[in-house]
């Protein structure tokens, strides 16, 4: 009978800036020799190892000796001895020897332990490392060329590579098997590979990186934990063709003029016990028109031990998005920023772009914004003051048009459009923040001034003020009338 250790669901080989950060030496070195042997862990399963002994010509990251050795556990535990001896002919089959004899480019750990106390006390001594620990689902020595989801010995491309430092900078070495097309001579011109200077820049770029910050551990597994979320966010843009699998709200839409704190979305966030709350915001031009907002969090038992602990436990909390204020008709692009609770050591952002799409009733000509301002002894906006936007429009006779300003002065709303006759048999409608519709005025009813292109009505009370944010909605008179929502009640996206 025997006992296997999974891996974890594969996303693909490591990056190299995950290796990096990984490992804890990283050598060049050439293999002289290996042995096999059985060895027992604290719980009495056996299992195969191996140990590499090797020459070491640079320590590109950590210290040691010049000669090390390097030793891989098998992941297939066995309850007896003779078990794991019959194993160990298909292990030592399985392995690639075509990489032996070639300098490759190695990297090694610092063993946590609980391989067995002989095993253990082996990997504390200054001269030997831990290569991998191999899995036997899907067999994968996590270590290899061959390995899908962790290639940590990288042989040279060139089989002439000697173990001294001529030249060597310039040396490349293999990230993936080379095809047969390939030949003898180890690699073609389009296998993947990486030379030795530009792995040595991000080897400095990543241990510059992982002692940023406060120097903590949590902030170095924090980049840890960021490379990983890179590797598979780029296994399923290159796999699946999706722009990010982290991203999953991507499109939301409502119809024009709803009251401002219309709900967009809303979903549920976590964090780290007790309250380490993961952030959310939003930037780009658009980033005004909507807010966020996170709900009290509520501790759960992660580990399910009966006991809430911090860091290993979870809080949880509703987070929703919603709008600031009515918005007109149009496409609105926005980019939400977002730190996970593992990412708040080392404030690791992810970036996703939300397309709000919004449509105008039937019937409706145009909307834009409108943000009047005081101008002299008027309230108004036009296109240097306040805001007043998309002015382009195609007006009711199917011309092109523009709206030039919208003005409040001396007891008159005058409006600005060019032709005049773009407004024709049309009511303009202004919508204040709650949705409600505070006026509309009927073109027929306009006093039309054709020389200066402007429309005017006499109006009993002041409709707007310095500051107000608006929307106005220019329409056939089919459109539904703009209707307050009761406070405290949001009306939900269609």
């Amino acid at each position: 009978m025997h006992m296997y250790w999974q891996p974890p669901f594969s996303h693909g080989d490591t990056l190299i800036e995950q290796k990096i950060a990984e490992a804890d030496a990283i050598v060049r070195a050439t293999m002289t020799s290996y042995t096999s042997e059985v060895t027992v862990d604290s719980d009495g399963k056996h299992s195969v190892a191996l140990k590499f002994n090797m020459n070491v010509s640079e320590y590109l990251m950590g210290t040691g000796p010049s000669s090390i050795v390097a030793v891989w556990v098998d992941g297939w535990l066995w309850d007896s001895s003779a078990e794991a001896n019959d194993w160990k002919p298909t292990v030592l089959a399985e392995r690639d020897t075509q990489w032996d004899d070639r300098e490759a480019v190695i990297f090694l750990y610092d063993s946590g332990g609980g391989f067995g106390t002989t095993l253990d006390g082996q990997l504390k001594l200054a001269d030997h490392f831990l290569l991998a620990l191999g899995g036997a689902y899907s067999y994968d020595d996590r270590y290899s060329l061959g390995s899908a989801v962790s290639k940590t010995w990288l042989p040279a491309v060139n089989a002439s590579a000697a173990g001294d430092s001529s030249g060597v900078d310039d040396r490349a070495y293999l990230l993936e098997v080379p095809s047969s097309s390939a030949g003898d001579s180890g690699a073609s011109s389009t296998t993947p590979n990486i030379t030795l200077s530009n792995l040595k820049k991000r080897i400095t770029q990543v241990t510059a990186e992982l002692n940023g910050g406060d120097g903590s551990e949590a902030f170095k597994e924090c980049i840890r934990e960021k490379y990983q979320l890179e590797r598979e966010i780029q296994y399923y843009q290159q796999s699946d063709s999706v722009t990010s699998y982290t991203n999953d709200l991507e499109y939301s839409a409502l119809v024009s003029g709803r009251p401002a704190g219309t709900v967009l979305h809303q979903g549920q966030n976590y964090g780290k016990y007790p309250n380490w709350k993961a952030k959310t915001w939003f930037e780009g031009s658009n980033a005004a028109l909507f807010s966020v907002a996170q709900g009290t969090a509520t501790p759960y038992d992660l580990d399910g031990d009966g006991q809430l602990t911090a860091i290993v436990d979870r809080i949880k909390f509703t987070e929703t998005f919603t709008t600031t204020r009515p918005l007109p008709d149009g496409r609105y692009k926005v980019n939400r920023k977002e730190v996970w609770s593992i990412f708040l050591p080392c404030n690791h952002v992810l970036s996703h772009d939300w397309r709000v799409t919004v449509t105008a009733p039937t019937g409706t000509l145009h909307e834009l914004f409108f943000d009047p301002v005081t101008v002299g002894s008027a309230i108004a906006a036009d296109a240097t003051n306040g805001t007043l936007k998309p002015t382009a429009f195609t007006g009711a006779g199917g011309a092109s048009a523009t709206i030039g300003r919208i003005a409040y002065e001396s007891g008159q709303v005058k409006i600005k459009v060019t032709p005049v006759t773009a407004l024709a048999s049309q009511v303009v409608e202004v919508i204040e923040l709650d949705g409600a519709g505070s006026l509309s005025l009927s073109v027929a009813n306009a006093t039309v001034d054709a020389a200066n292109n402007t429309l005017s009505w006499t109006v009993s009370s002041q409709p707007w003020h310095n500051g107000d944010k608006l929307m106005v909605r220019i329409h056939n008179g089919s459109a539904p009338a703009p209707t307050a929502v009761p406070s405290g009640l949001r009306l939900p996206p269609q």
